[in-house]
């Protein structure tokens, strides 16, 4: 919060900058707390079961060609884009870095 209002305040701020004085910055404490391993074991565990609930799902429907037509050319189209081939996987990934560069630039 000290971090905030130094920065809120533009005169200090400024001041501050052209001085060329530089404020002590604390380290946060590197320690585990309650919250935060709650948090994380919620989290592993809200992942978990969301993946499980996938896997019994894709069990208990199957390939089941009675949806429509564009449903199945859509899940089609994504079974050939997520083959699982290490070519696919190289692609996406060089795809994903030139997104996040993209967005960089941009921003």
């Amino acid at each position: 919060m000290a971090a905030a209002a130094q920065f809120c305040d533009g005169i200090g701020y400024r001041e501050r900058a052209l001085s060329g004085v530089v404020s002590a910055q604390s380290a946060p404490d590197p320690s585990w707390t309650l919250h935060a391993t709650i948090l994380g074991v919620v989290s592993a565990g809200a992942a978990m079961a969301l993946a499980l609930l996938g896997i019994h799902l894709r069990n208990r429907l199957g390939n089941n060609d009675s949806r429509p037509a564009s449903v199945r050319a859509v899940r089609q189209g994504l079974h050939r884009l997520h083959s699982g081939h290490l070519g696919d996987y190289a692609a996406w990934l060089v795809f994903g870095c030139a997104a996040v560069l993209g967005l960089l630039w941009v921003g």
